[in-house]
């Protein structure tokens, strides 16, 4: 009788039994090996998840809430910023930079980055402006107008006062729109006497407060020039931002106060010793007690409007106290 033989199929080994090829089988050539080895699998905790889940909300609600503190609220529509306890604040540290997307960098000296002013003439100009004087009270409402500027009759019959800051978004947005309608319409023809207060938020803003004060030393000689460096403040906000963050902010300042004929080593003085500090800071501490809590906060007699709101509803409140 022929010797049978049994072939590994694994390896082509010979075996004289079957028996011998299956255990040869199972010590060398374990079926398991052949298998395709199984692919990872991501396996998550019910406690690792919610503590994903909880750092994920957590960083999202961060840099949501400092979208908005940045850009103020008004409801489910920005258009002012929200001054809180800093408008009682002094003394505040610079905590940042604002940019917001203004496109007049161009204006910038070319290698120095200091800031010059487009145009130097009053922007009114036959229009009457001034200082005030005394107090002013409207129903429940008293301002204080001593020394601070103005544009317009002082016989008019409806007084406008102003809370703003020179470096807020929205105040631009309104002196570019709204502010201009009530200017044209009603300022020029005597109706209004429209007065300007500072209200610096200085944690939003950080040169809020320098450019208030160079605004103020300005107005020590000569108040045409006051709303020179007003409008230059909101037409140059990008460009200022910029030449503040880069050191040249003061210098843009000395800057403007030679284009527009001022005394230097006065204005210098006035500026770098911040003289005008204290009225400054009695602007803010007379918009907190008014209730000017965000900026632009404007009072058409006592009657308050806040934001950059459109020109229509400061000409029915106009209209109002006309009657």
């Amino acid at each position: 009788m022929s010797e049978e033989n049994f072939e590994c199929n694994t390896c082509g080994e010979n075996f004289d039994s079957e028996r011998g090829l299956h255990v040869h089988e199972s010590r060398s050539h374990n079926k398991d090996d052949e298998k395709e080895p199984e692919k990872p699998t991501f396996e998550i905790g019910v406690r690792k998840f919610g503590f994903l889940m909880f750092a994920l909300g957590l960083t999202t609600g961060m840099i949501l809430g400092g979208f908005l503190v940045g850009v103020g609220m008004s409801g489910s529509d920005f258009n002012f910023e929200i001054a809180g306890s800093d408008t009682v604040t002094p003394g505040e540290p610079n905590t940042g930079n604002n940019n917001n997307g203004n496109t007049d960098s161009q204006n910038q000296e070319s290698g120095t980055g200091v800031v010059s002013l487009q145009n130097t003439e009053y922007p009114y100009g036959n229009l009457e402006a001034g200082v005030g004087s005394g107090d002013k009270t409207y129903g429940n409402t008293t301002f204080r107008l001593e020394g601070e500027p103005y544009i317009g009759s002082p016989n008019a019959e409806v007084t406008a006062v102003s809370f703003e800051d020179f470096e807020c978004p929205f105040c631009k947005r309104y002196n570019e729109n709204a502010y201009t309608g009530v200017v044209e319409n009603y300022v020029q023809n005597g109706d209004v006497q429209y007065f300007y207060k500072n209200l610096p938020l200085q944690r939003l803003h950080p040169w809020a407060e320098p450019s208030a004060l160079a605004s103020e030393c300005a107005l020590n000689q000569d108040a045409e020039t006051f709303w020179t460096f007003k409008k230059g403040f909101f037409d140059n906000q990008e460009a200022l931002g910029n030449a503040h963050q880069n050191g040249n902010f003061d210098e843009s300042m000395y800057k403007w106060a030679e284009q527009t004929d001022l005394d230097i080593d006065q204005f210098r003085q006035c500026y770098d010793n911040e003289e005008e500090l204290e009225e400054v800071q009695q602007d803010k501490q007379e918009g907190n007690d008014r209730g000017a809590s965000a900026t632009p906060t404007i009072f058409i007699n006592d009657q308050k409007l806040e934001g950059a709101q459109p020109y229509s509803r400061f000409e029915s409140t106009i209209e109002e106290q006309l009657q």
